[in-house]
């Protein structure tokens, strides 16, 4: 799980002030858009600090793609780091 944040798809949700580790999803929705494109719920569930984790978050997206998952993991885990000093 801290390869995904290293040198995976999620590399856009790793923190800038805490270490952490995830996993990325996509789950097909059986939906088109009007161009035909298939409609898919994108998914990131990580877990912070990675060495003795204190908070797990699980972001889902109707419709959107792994970029805005992983950026709300991003600002989430930088944001509580930030609280917590």
């Amino acid at each position: 799980l801290s390869a995904v944040l290293e040198e995976g798809t999620g590399t856009s949700a790793k923190p800038e002030t805490v270490t952490a580790a995830g996993k990325t999803a996509t789950a097909q929705t059986g939906r088109y858009y009007n161009n035909g494109t298939e409609i898919n719920n994108s998914w990131f569930c990580g877990m912070f600090p990675k060495e003795n984790p204190k908070y797990v978050v699980v972001i889902v997206n109707e419709g959107q793609g792994n970029a805005v998952s992983n950026n709300a993991f991003k600002t989430i885990a930088d944001k509580v780091t930030a609280i917590q000093k």
